[in-house]
């Protein structure tokens, strides 16, 4: 399989959300695992904001909330943040 990105450039301003339509996730927690359920284009939408956030020359601490404020969450139990060490 072969997969095209196009993954845009950080401007040096605020960190770009990549979240395609129809995308929805939920994060949940038993205690002791994280668990993250989504659909085919939450999958790939949450893979593409990792690889920006790889590819990218971000700060460290640069972070992105997956709430609904931003995104579709399914069940809304827990806010996901993804973070740039």
């Amino acid at each position: 399989m072969y997969i095209k990105l196009n993954i845009p450039n950080y401007d040096g301003n605020a960190v770009d959300v990549i979240w395609d339509k129809g995308a929805n996730f939920t994060a949940t927690t038993d205690g002791v695992n994280i668990i993250i359920k989504a659909n085919k284009s939450g999958l790939m939408s949450l893979a593409k904001q990792m690889i920006y956030m790889a590819y990218n020359d971000l700060p460290s601490g640069s972070h992105i909330h997956y709430d609904d404020f931003l995104v579709s969450t399914i069940g809304d139990e827990h806010c996901l943040v993804i973070e740039k060490e």
